[in-house]
């Protein structure tokens, strides 16, 4: 066994060279498509430190998720939106939908609006609620959104619930204890006792997203806990906001493939299937 101090220049050459191959051929084969300065560092890191970079590039910058490629179809009762080429191209590399026009949106700075105005969603919901979040937290606020969850649920609405397994430590066992036997369906995101080919340990879901009929979302940066609603100096500054239109159902369709991704698995594109289907309008 050689040490590397002690390998030769060309065997040095050799190990560098197939720690390039190695990237090549994994990203290429598995479909990558990295921005320009992550791709950047991974080459550099090979090509310096083959004998770090190499091993680390195989266990960290490997896709973590591998998703077939979405096909977008036309959103009903969605509205043109003129945009520039440039624009468009970009979403496009980014796998994001198109731009459409949607009825209002409603920005909240405020926590206590913002609060207002989720749990009005869930009350006000007919047929679905989706909702997916890093944190629920065990206190006044994650008591109030579970609450109104369970009462949804109650009157015969269909709600599932996406907690992260790593963010959903600090109330997990209590968040899913009151769910327990109330009809709403509940999944932790990449759980970290799993089949370690099914995902990746240090890929977690950071969206604050809640979905009602595929026609009103709300989202931004808060997650379900107090401090993230609270105004107060203890209180996050943060930003959250309603919209209604085709953009809430494209954002149930995005929670359809973390719904399904939870586990490691990714059932179909969701967003084109589900609007082929009739499963979301």
């Amino acid at each position: 066994m050689h040490w590397p101090l002690s390998l030769s220049p060309l065997q040095h050459a050799m190990f560098v060279l197939v720690g390039l191959l190695s990237y090549v051929m994994v990203t290429r084969i598995g479909g990558h498509h990295r921005h320009p300065s992550a791709a950047i560092a991974w080459v550099l890191l090979i090509a310096l430190l083959p004998y770090l970079g190499l091993p680390l590039f195989l266990v960290f910058g490997t896709r973590k998720l591998v998703r077939p490629p979405r096909r977008f179809a036309p959103v009903a009762r969605a509205s043109p939106v003129e945009a520039p080429g440039w624009a468009l191209q970009l979403l496009a590399a980014f796998d994001v939908p198109p731009p459409v026009g949607n009825r209002s949106i409603e920005f909240h700075e405020d926590g206590a609006a913002s609060l207002r105005a989720l749990l009005a969603i869930v009350e006000q919901a007919r047929e679905r609620v989706d909702v997916c979040t890093y944190v629920i937290g065990d206190d006044e606020v994650g008591q109030a959104v579970l609450s109104a969850l369970v009462r949804s649920a109650q009157r015969g609405v269909r709600v599932r619930v996406l907690v992260d397994a790593i963010g959903g430590l600090r109330g997990a066992r209590r968040t899913f204890a009151m769910l327990h036997g109330t009809g709403v369906e509940s999944r932790r995101f990449m759980p970290v006792l799993r089949n370690p080919v099914r995902g990746r340990t240090n890929l977690r879901d950071h969206r604050k997203l809640v979905v009602a009929d595929g026609e009103v979302a709300w989202s931004g940066g808060r997650n379900l806990a107090t401090e993230y609603f609270d105004d107060g100096e203890k209180g996050w500054i943060d930003l959250s906001f309603v919209v209604r239109g085709p953009l809430a159902l494209q954002a149930q369709a995005l929670l359809e493939r973390d719904w399904h991704a939870a586990h490691g698995r990714v059932a179909g594109s969701g967003f084109a299937e589900g609007i082929e289907a009739g499963a979301y309008v």
